[in-house]
């Protein structure tokens, strides 16, 4: 699921879905330390853990946003 937030000249989209379809995807995450790139290392430890919660019959959802400048956009505005 997506949702998208209009915030001045840019977009904000949010996605909530499977951790490893949208690990799959990412290329950079936010650590306490502020937003840095998503190595190998990293996107196995969060596969791992996220592995170790469905053995425990847990389900995980994964949060994944990106920002999306509207100038010089060919499409309209909504």
């Amino acid at each position: 699921m997506a949702t998208f937030h209009h915030d001045g000249d840019v977009v904000r989209m949010w996605l909530k879905g499977a951790p490893d379809v949208l690990l799959a995807r990412a290329t950079r995450w936010i650590t306490e330390d502020g937003e840095q790139p998503l190595d190998d290392a990293t996107r196995l430890t969060v596969a791992d853990t996220n592995a170790a919660f469905a053995n425990d019959a847990l389900r995980v959802l994964a949060l994944a946003g990106r920002t999306i400048s509207t100038v010089n956009s060919t499409r309209p505005a909504i």
